[in-house]
């Protein structure tokens, strides 16, 4: 309603977020739904086509990040909360259902998608879609490099300093400092210096 009433006044963002910090760049096209629910921090840049869809849920992005044309955040009743200095490309996905916390200094390319529930299908007599869904926290620590097409499942944490190679499906705990990939993602090597 706050967000209706901003659209009908021509009321600036400032006045239908939770929080919007100095100087932010939210460009014509940007889609924020459930603004009292969302935080921006100083800086930030969302171009036209980025979706930010907070209610129910919360949605916390911090200083200097770039959300891309046709990236999408969505809390789905949980949390989606980006660190500081974070890019998120063009066709990536958050979900934050069951809770994604994004350290800072992450660069996530175009097309990725990062889960944090899966659905229930242990049951072969009953459809998938009746079963439900397990909700698991997802954390990508700082200074992490998510490439393209990669796909980071629920439950999952990729440590410090990490890379995800292009096409990854990451099933599991990535060590500090590691580079992944695969399907499943298998630790490649680690990065010189760690």
């Amino acid at each position: 309603m706050r967000r209706l009433i901003a659209t009908i006044l021509s009321l600036p963002w400032r006045l239908v977020l939770d929080h919007l910090g100095r100087r932010p760049r939210i460009f014509p096209g940007a889609r924020i739904h459930g603004g009292r629910w969302i935080r921006i921090g100083d800086d930030a840049w969302i171009d036209g086509g980025a979706m930010i869809r907070a209610r129910p849920g919360k949605v916390t992005i911090g200083d200097l990040c770039e959300l891309h044309a046709f990236s999408r955040i969505d809390a789905g009743g949980g949390w989606v909360r980006v660190g500081d200095r974070c890019s998120v490309n063009p066709f990536t996905i958050l979900s934050g259902h069951g809770g994604l916390t994004i350290g800072n200094d992450v660069r996530i390319a175009s097309h990725c998608v990062l889960l944090t529930t899966e659905h229930v299908h242990g049951d072969a007599t009953r459809p998938i879609g009746a079963q439900g869904v397990e909700s698991r926290p997802t954390t990508i620590c700082d200074d992490v490099w998510i490439g393209t097409h990669a796909v980071i499942l629920a439950g999952v944490t990729v440590g410090r300093g990490s890379v995800v190679a292009a096409g990854a499906v990451v099933t599991r705990d990535v060590p500090p400092g590691s580079v992944v990939g695969g399907v499943p993602a298998r630790v490649m090597r680690a990065r010189a210096g760690s």
